[in-house]
């Protein structure tokens, strides 16, 4: 059988490495077009797509999913099937049919819960205690085709985004093995999804502003959910973001009720932030423009910042 690959940057090495090294016959890799980035905001060409083409392996990245002139390109390779993984876009219909065998989609939650874009940052944001990795068959609604196979995995209390995501992608190797084992013998079966369907909506630049008034436990599952890129954030007096990498909620109770935002006090391993119930102790921050720090350190250059109020309006 003859696959295509359709996967993020980020994750193209991993899947297209895997495929190979399984001797699954490659014959084409499609990632969203590069975008522009460091000084002079250049195209930068993933590595990958040259290696593959070294390989004789085919390396798209199209504007349109629906241009006559890449639908040209899929079809003179006449693909059996087609493997999707945290591609980002929808897949139009007129390209679906073009695979003989149709598409399958490796997606990052148990379905029907949590369909769509973001289903690792909204299994952390909603307190999930376990999430797992489904492949299903395609159809041109959104991750409503059929299951092939899917297994659970059990998020970890301090587990993040990243760390999370990785594990997904090693639990999803197998089982996209296994699937495309049975498209090979002509024995695949897949059932119809079980259950009422749970959305998982594209992050947006407003979902990482750090709200005080939550709970100590919601503000933390938003600092997991976030990590590393693009991270939560708050904002100290005066107007400049205070990205908070790490934390945790603490058991620190106080007699007095303070504001939500408010930074209580500094200790050793990092200074408190009052919630709507209970106190966050953040652990590191990173200024706009500068280099992530201990956020104890980040304090003792700055003890006029005790007391004050961190979050959006202050």
């Amino acid at each position: 059988m003859k696959f295509v690959l359709f996967t993020s940057p980020l994750w193209c090495g991993v899947y297209a490495d895997f495929l190979l090294r399984k001797k699954k016959k490659l014959t084409a890799l499609v990632t969203p077009p590069c975008k522009k980035a460091g000084r002079g905001m250049r195209m930068h060409e993933s590595p990958l797509k040259e290696n593959c083409r070294n390989l004789g392996i085919a390396a798209f990245s199209p504007e349109s999913l629906a241009k006559e002139e890449f639908l040209a390109e899929i079809r003179n390779i006449e693909p059996d099937l087609g493997i999707v993984v945290s591609f980002g876009r929808i897949i139009p219909g007129i390209l679906l049919r073009l695979f003989t065998s149709g598409m399958i989609n490796v997606h990052f939650s148990l379905l029907p819960n949590l369909r769509g874009a973001a289903p690792i940052e909204r299994a952390i944001l909603s307190g999930l205690e376990e999430t797992g990795v489904t492949v299903f068959r395609m159809d041109e609604g959104l991750d409503t085709g059929p299951v092939i196979t899917s297994e659970k995995l059990r998020i970890g209390r301090f587990e993040t985004r990243d760390e999370l995501r990785d594990r997904l992608v090693l639990l999803s190797l197998p089982l996209l093995e296994k699937t495309l084992d049975a498209f090979e013998k002509k024995s695949i079966s897949a059932v119809p999804q079980d259950g009422l369907p749970v959305y998982a909506p594209k992050i947006k630049k407003e979902d990482t502003l750090l709200d005080w008034k939550e709970d100590a436990e919601s503000v933390f599952r938003r600092i997991k959910a976030f990590s590393h890129s693009p991270g939560s954030h708050t904002f100290l007096p005066g107007g400049k973001r205070l990205k908070i990498v790490s934390g945790r909620p603490s058991d620190f109770d106080s007699p007095e009720k303070k504001r939500p935002g408010t930074l209580v006090y500094s200790r050793e391993d990092g200074f408190l932030v009052a919630c709507g119930r209970g106190y966050l102790l953040v652990k590191k921050v990173q200024l706009e423009g500068k280099k992530q720090m201990d956020s104890s350190e980040f304090l003792r250059g700055r003890p006029e910042l005790a007391g004050c109020i961190l979050g959006a309006g202050s």
